[in-house]
């Protein structure tokens, strides 16, 4: 992708194309994903050392099923694959993504239920988790070229480490300063801009495979 971008600049109006061109939409909204993704992922990582002093009070075995249920939902991962195989992943990834949004905004709201709650949350994360990994290997064959497919896998692998870069602190952040009088109860507003995120994207996922669509089913076709 880097090398387009290099032979685009050189060219009258090449760089107008580059951006315009699908190549390059899908590895931005590819990237856009596993953001998401990872932004549902951690989230918990960090706002737990909040809920254990607020939440999570006299279970220590607690925060670390809570934190490990998301891996119940990804190891169904080998039987999600030929689901997504049979699918159309155009449409796999956002459900995906809505699960993942909506288990992440119910979580603050599942801890007044009880642990288990919250584990079964995760473990949806997880299972969402599990379905967009393939579901953009899908996306990856069938959009690009082998030539352009490694570029684009790596701008969606950039998706996961820019997440990993940006929520952690902005996670700890929040957890710090949104609650009353900084008594660390500002978490919950972390699952809620989480969801907010994805819901965003999602709707931005939408518009673009609507505007794209003919020429999405040309390359499937191809």
């Amino acid at each position: 992708m880097v090398g387009y971008l290099n032979d685009a600049v050189k060219k009258p109006h090449g760089l107008a194309k580059f951006l315009r061109s699908l190549s390059f939409q899908m590895s931005i909204f590819l990237c856009g994903a596993m953001y998401c993704t990872m932004f549902s992922n951690l989230n918990l990582s960090v706002t737990i050392l909040a809920m254990v002093n607020t939440t999570f009070t006299g279970c220590r075995y607690v925060p670390g099923m809570v934190l490990s249920a998301i891996s119940w939902g990804r190891i169904l991962a080998p039987t999600l694959g030929p689901l997504v195989d049979r699918s159309d992943a155009r449409l796999i990834l956002p459900i995906s993504l809505v699960v993942a949004a909506f288990a992440s905004a119910a979580i603050p709201v599942s801890t007044k239920v009880g642990p288990g709650l919250v584990m079964f949350l995760r473990m949806l994360i997880g299972v969402a988790d599990a379905t967009i990994n393939p579901t953009t290997s899908k996306l990856l064959s069938q959009q690009f070229t082998p030539a352009a497919r490694i570029n684009a896998l790596s701008w969606t692998t950039a998706g996961r480490q820019l997440g990993t870069l940006t929520v952690y602190p902005l996670a700890a952040y929040i957890s710090d300063n949104h609650g009353e009088e900084s008594d660390n109860n500002g978490w919950p507003m972390v699952f809620y801009i989480c969801a907010a995120v994805s819901m965003c994207f999602v709707l931005l996922w939408i518009g673009f495979t609507m505007c794209r669509r003919k020429k999405m089913d040309k390359k499937i076709s191809t």
